[in-house]
């Protein structure tokens, strides 16, 4: 098993097509195939299930995904900072975020610490959630962009919250939810439920996977989506229903899918950002953010929150 197979792996499992993720990689489709074929047979089992229309995980391979995401972040990770103290570098501000909303923050933020402040160098890394909050515990990252789940009960743990949102269900237009205020779960019997980064099968799931599973309406033959920008175009063309919260209602608006409130018994989802008590290297990045969600700007893919920034020191 190489880097060269798990690239492969990691970038098809995202993309969900061959063809996408040999342009990702600058390699060749019939390239990027012999890699797959030589992974699968070195494990011993089938990732992909093919057809000539469609590439879906198997239920080994949607395992599989987000464990290799979160080695390869972490080794990255290592060798980022192996290399700095090597050749005496500058620290570098390693961030970790787990998908496109965080990423759109993250970027902002950085631009805005490195134009008002002065930032050191950074990179970023992205990982599951239960990977990135081990990689901040062995210090292989200097923050996160999380939510307050994900480290509660974490001593030495620093959070400051940026924004919540209340959980919602993500539909296409003309689906019967248009005609509805908000849904229940019994309204979710019978769906086709859309999971990013394989939730049900997660170390740590959220709180709303947690919620509908309980409730029977979350089972394992859910469809598992890579990431949440993936989940709204498959919502788009009709292959199902997603459910998250309103966090996500600006990545929704620009694949036309519309939301409707869930009706549960459930805390709104706080995302914010994670830091190990006694690093003083992040604050220029921190309170770039916070600025950043105090200014509300108006591209800002977030349009159905609260905004935290004020309400914290």
């Amino acid at each position: 098993m190489n880097h060269r197979q798990l690239d492969c792996f990691l970038a098809v499992a995202e993309c969900l097509n061959f063809s996408h993720a040999a342009k990702r990689l600058y390699l060749s489709q019939a390239a990027v195939s012999q890699q797959i074929q030589s992974l699968e047979k070195e494990l011993g089992f089938s990732l992909f299930a093919r057809t000539r229309h469609s590439v879906e995980l198997t239920e080994a391979g949607r395992y599989f995904y987000p464990q290799v995401a979160g080695s390869k972040a972490f080794f990255n990770a290592a060798v980022a900072r192996a290399q700095a103290i090597a050749h005496k570098e500058q620290p570098r501000t390693i961030v970790g975020y787990d998908g496109p909303l965080a990423e759109y923050w993250v970027g902002k933020a950085l631009k805005k610490a490195g134009t008002e402040r002065g930032l050191s160098p950074y990179a970023l890394k992205r990982a599951t959630l239960p990977k990135l909050t081990a990689m901040l515990i062995d210090g292989a990252v200097d923050a996160i962009v999380t939510t307050d789940v994900e480290i509660r009960g974490i001593s030495d743990m620093k959070f400051r919250a940026l924004c919540s949102a209340s959980p919602c269900v993500f539909y296409p237009k003309g689906h019967r939810f248009e005609r509805m205020r908000y849904v229940s779960v019994d309204d979710l019997q019978g769906e086709r439920i859309l999971t990013a980064y394989n939730v049900p099968h997660s170390l740590a799931p959220s709180n709303i996977a947690s919620y509908l599973q309980e409730h029977g309406v979350l089972p394992d033959t859910a469809v598992s989506v890579p990431d949440g920008d993936t989940a709204f175009m498959a919502v788009s063309i009709g292959m199902g229903i997603f459910v998250a919260s309103h966090l996500c209602d600006g990545f929704a608006v620009r694949h036309g899918v519309e939301s409707v409130d869930l009706q549960c018994d459930l805390d709104n989802v706080v995302m914010g950002i994670a830091w190990k008590a006694g690093s003083n290297n992040i604050d220029a990045f921190v309170n770039s953010a916070l600025k950043l969600f105090e200014g509300k700007e108006k591209d800002a893919p977030i349009s159905n929150a609260r905004i935290y920034a004020s309400d914290v020191d």
